[in-house]
């Protein structure tokens, strides 16, 4: 909690009953609560506080047995979405689990109802929630690899339908490193490592003398590619440092050449 909760503060646990969001069971803020809830229906967690509403997605009992931990903050918009929007703050990003977390704030309040929507890029519906609240904060557990596509739209009192979206881009996945070498027994550096490095050294074989910068840096180039696999274990700090090296080493060899022609 970084906001400052207190016994006036409530939590809420609701679930979908007749296709409407119910209040099931509410509770003051405390350091611990219990809550009793049916196995296998799907219930929300909401935090209601002067702050705004919190909405920590969808718990099904017996799925999991630990939940959180839920953090709960300030909204907090970029500079660049409070220049685009004047009264009311859509947004959405992913934190550095992979979560995606949506928040909206009505400076007028007077948002009537606001409908989230949170698709698979194909349109498969992942999630979809109606609020009445003038300030939202919503995380929803999502693959971290997968690429989603969220839609919000507030129905406003003065400002009539808002409609906002956005694309939440998942992480390249790692690809699993198919060159294991454990059954050889053990050596100095672990043997998934071998074969890439074995790569390396016969790509810069295939390169002359005269041709040695090039060779160069296309073998830091595809170890950069083997490191953002998951093949190599190279920062890319070090990779960066390996081409800089390289344009440094081809420009000394260009004005030697220079040199020798005239």
């Amino acid at each position: 909690d970084y906001v400052g909760l207190s016994s006036q503060d409530l939590i809420k646990i609701a679930t979908i009953v007749n296709g409407t969001e119910r209040i099931v069971e509410q509770k003051p803020f405390s350091q611990s609560l219990n809550f009793v809830m049916q196995k296998g229906r799907i219930y929300n967690l909401i935090v209601d506080s002067t702050y705004g509403t919190y909405c920590f997605g969808s718990i099904t009992p017996a799925q999991r047995t630990e939940l959180g931990p839920f953090i709960i903050t300030s909204l907090n918009f970029p500079e660049d979405v409070k220049v685009t929007y004047r009264y009311v703050l859509f947004y959405a990003y992913r934190d550095n689990y992979g979560n995606i977390i949506f928040q909206y704030q009505d400076k007028l309040g007077q948002t009537n109802s606001l409908t989230v929507t949170l698709k698979f890029i194909n349109g498969t519906l992942v999630y979809q929630q109606t609020f009445t609240t003038n300030d939202l904060m919503l995380n929803l557990t999502s693959n971290e690899n997968e690429t989603y596509a969220i839609f919000a739209e507030s129905q406003h009192a003065s400002l009539g339908t808002l409609g906002w979206n956005d694309i939440l881009v998942g992480k390249f996945a790692s690809a699993r490193n198919p060159w294991n070498l454990d059954i050889l027994g053990s050596f100095p550096i672990p043997t998934k490592y071998l074969i890439p490095l074995l790569f390396l050294l016969c790509l810069m074989g295939c390169f002359s003398a005269l041709t040695s910068a090039e060779g160069l840096f296309v073998t830091c180039v595809v170890a950069g590619v083997f490191a953002y696999i998951g093949w190599l274990p190279l920062s890319y700090t070090s990779i960066i440092i390996m081409l800089s090296l390289t344009v440094m080493y081809a420009i000394i060899q260009y004005k030697k050449k220079e040199g020798t022609r005239i």
